[in-house]
């Protein structure tokens, strides 16, 4: 049964969503059997909202110079170490909600998109 009245102090994390691990300083994501190589933190503003939204890009060819090395573990999640400002967010948000929610956006040529929610 849900608890409405109250919030949730230390939320409980599933691994099998995107989560952010607190000791090895590593975003966990599910990748669904693609083996990427390299990715790429980004961020825009929303104009119809006003916020601002993070994506992450992923490929198997390095095609910016601001590509990083990821790796795909074992569970075929996409094990990445993020940096600054998307960091900080992820940090807020994981200490609030315990998983995060990174969902595939759209593909382009050279890489796929996935928006950091």
């Amino acid at each position: 049964m849900p608890i409405f009245k109250y919030e949730v102090l230390n939320p409980v994390i599933n691994n099998k969503k995107p989560f952010y691990d607190f000791k090895r300083k590593l975003l966990f994501f599910p990748v669904k059997g693609v083996s990427y190589r390299y990715y790429v933190e980004v961020a825009r503003n929303n104009n119809k909202t006003g916020n601002r939204e993070y994506f992450i890009l992923l490929s198997h060819n390095k095609f910016d110079e601001n590509c990083r090395i990821c790796h795909i573990d074992i569970y075929g999640r996409c094990q990445i170490r993020i940096q600054g400002e998307l960091k900080e967010y992820i940090i807020r948000e994981s200490s609030y909600r315990g998983n995060i929610n990174i969902e595939y956006v759209e593909s382009t040529e050279d890489y796929d998109v996935f928006i950091v929610e």
